[in-house]
């Protein structure tokens, strides 16, 4: 960008009056994603926090963590929750080099984290938006970390050390939960459109997830198509 001469500017807000004062032959809103909140008792406790959030590292969780939502964020929150704790390779090495314990005793420390992670998804199958030759190399992942899969099960209730579920059994369970991760998709944060569409009419494109959540490849090609038409 900055080789193309691109202003960028940070921390900066953007408004319908901006867009009407800054003299634009067009603008282009991608302005993303925001999670979804299903409409669940117990959404609003403290200890009910977002995967993206989590992947940041700006969400704490607790040792025994319910992920809901059983697609590819929610996988990957799961399986980086879940490695917690386990082995590195660093503490591999100083323990096989000194053989302090069994490589059998290894192996199982270098698969244990320090957290009990449970995946649950409503629908019959896991990872739906991984692609096929990446989806069972997830799968195969929260196995060996030990992340419990829950397929064919609806979230009802978040209580505050645990949920309520009813399970594949048609049976209501609760799950112990220190934590809970919200996965379950993502909806386009494009409030602006038609702010901005009233001052510059005809001149105004959304882009990315702000026009339809996707992924980063989808981001990059709207971005793309949306400059060579213009």
């Amino acid at each position: 960008m900055a080789k193309a001469g691109v202003d960028v500017r940070l921390g900066k807000g953007f408004t319908a009056d901006h867009a009407r004062k800054g003299g634009y032959d067009a603008v282009f809103l991608a302005t993303g994603a925001e999670s979804l909140v299903p409409d669940i008792p117990g959404m609003d406790a403290p200890h009910v926090v977002q995967a993206w959030d989590v992947l940041k590292g700006t969400a704490r969780t607790g040792r025994n963590v319910v992920v809901v939502g059983g697609g590819a964020v929610g996988l990957e929150t799961g399986i980086y929750l879940a490695k917690k704790g386990a082995l590195t390779p660093q503490q591999l090495y100083f323990l096989m080099l000194h053989d302090a314990e069994s490589p059998e005793t290894l192996k199982e420390l270098m698969g244990r984290g320090a957290k009990k992670v449970t995946v649950i998804e409503m629908t019959p199958e896991l990872g739906r938006d991984i692609g096929r030759s990446t989806r069972w190399t997830v799968l195969k992942k929260t196995k060996l970390y030990g992340v419990t899969l829950l397929n064919n099960t609806k979230l009802l209730e978040v209580r505050p050390d645990r949920v309520v579920v009813r399970d594949k059994a048609d049976e209501i369970v609760e799950i112990p939960a220190d934590t809970v991760v919200m996965a379950v998709g993502a909806r386009p944060a494009n409030r602006l459109y038609r702010e901005i569409e009233a001052m510059l009419p005809g001149r105004v494109r959304v882009i990315g997830d702000a026009e339809s959540a996707s992924n980063a490849a989808g981001a990059v090609e709207a971005g793309f198509r949306a400059a060579m038409e213009l």
